[in-house]
């Protein structure tokens, strides 16, 4: 996945392709202004769902049903390729993670930056997972 090369008293691995894997276009910002905004792609990671057992479960809002669901594999996420990174959602990169740890090709944004009404407009870089 590229060359390490030291950079700012920190490694980086370069040249490195990232392929942004989500339904949103992550936006990476430096003090303050944005220092680049990573596209969606046509590369779309989604989590598969496996249903199991439904029970009502008498609640303080009445009867409602409860289904157990697990999510242990993930749909759409290329074979690794030197030089390439995926972003992903942080949910998927968990499922990654635990369904094959020895991958080092998968991101996900990191340090959430919020403006004064605490939405998130965006990271200050990104973390491999």
């Amino acid at each position: 996945m590229g060359r390490p090369a030291r950079r700012g008293g920190g490694t980086v691995i370069t040249p490195l392709t990232l392929i942004n894997t989500t339904q949103h276009p992550i936006t990476i910002l430096r003090d303050g202004p944005i220092a680049t905004v990573i596209p969606t792609s046509e590369v779309s990671v989604r989590i598969a769902e496996k249903h199991s057992t439904t029970v009502q479960v008498d609640t303080n809002f009445g009867d409602l049903p409860i289904e157990c669901v697990s999510y242990t594999d993930l749909i759409g996420l290329p074979d690794e390729q030197d030089g390439v990174g995926y972003i992903l959602s942080l949910p998927a990169a968990l499922v990654a993670r635990l369904t094959d740890p020895a991958r080092r090709d998968l991101f996900v944004p990191g340090n959430q930056v919020r403006d004064e009404h605490g939405t998130v407009i965006g990271a200050e870089g990104l973390y491999r997972v």
